[in-house]
């Protein structure tokens, strides 16, 4: 269960949008890159679906809750 639990914190802090890192990411942007949040909004899904394809392709998403979990639950 809280491996789980981490897996979907560390998801949901992608900046992409309808995600909460984007959230984030907008809050942090100064008003000159105001496009870039256009963007993304505007394209949301193929940015998440790009997201996603390259998380699950890579082992680096594995070793960052891995690392995320030891560091949670101290084992």
């Amino acid at each position: 269960i809280v491996l789980l639990n981490v897996v979907l914190a560390l998801f949901n802090l992608i900046p992409v949008p309808p995600l909460d890192g984007s959230k984030i990411l907008f809050a942090v942007l100064p008003y000159r890159l105001h496009g870039v949040e256009e963007w993304l909004n505007r394209y949301q899904f193929v940015g998440l679906v790009l997201v996603l394809i390259f998380l699950f392709n890579t082992p680096i998403f594995s070793q960052l809750v891995a690392v995320a979990l030891r560091w949670l639950v101290g084992v």
